[in-house]
């Protein structure tokens, strides 16, 4: 619900669902050093947290110039590469580790009974094989004063694909 109240800010990228990845890549290293205060105008702050996940993903969205749709495919179309938000945490001074799990909703739990090999599951595919991952750092501060500080590119690898099969089996 917060996507209809947020208005653009300059430093929005607009680069939209059909942006090939050297346009994606160009607005995400603009993004790093960046907070979330900084990208758009909007009250992230004063809200119940238990309302608004997937907030900050959607504050991503409109930096990157996407319209809210409900398209199951990916979120960059052209690239095929799913957008996620995702925090990290700070322990013992320096190490950097993710605050949470990856994850995918809404997946069709008979297709995936029915499924030999994960990767087969359409909504795995779509939603899970290429991602872009903006990280934050979750210092326990005001989500206005996250800053962003890595993206990535990912897909598993031969050998995570393999634990994730042996996991799912």
């Amino acid at each position: 619900y917060y996507r209809s109240s947020l208005t653009r800010h300059v430093s929005e990228i607009g680069i939209g669902r059909d942006a090939t990845f050297d346009e994606i890549e160009a607005a995400s290293n603009a993004l790093l050093g960046h907070t979330v205060g900084d990208i758009v105008d909007a009250e992230v702050d004063d809200v119940d947290r238990t309302k608004v996940k997937g907030q900050l993903g959607e504050l991503l969205e409109v930096y990157y110039g996407m319209d809210n749709d409900n398209n199951p495919g990916p979120d960059f179309r052209s690239a095929g590469l799913e957008l996620k938000c995702k925090p990290l945490k700070i322990s013992y001074g320096d190490l950097v580790y993710p605050k949470e799990p990856l994850s995918v909703g809404m997946i069709d739990y008979a297709e995936v009974a029915a499924t030999e090999y994960w990767r087969d599951i359409d909504k795995l595919e779509r939603k899970f094989l290429n991602l872009l991952i903006v990280w934050f750092l979750h210092d326990g501060g005001t989500r206005s004063d996250y800053p962003f500080i890595w993206w990535q590119h990912w897909s598993p690898s031969e050998e995570m694909d393999a634990a994730i099969q042996s996991d799912y089996e």
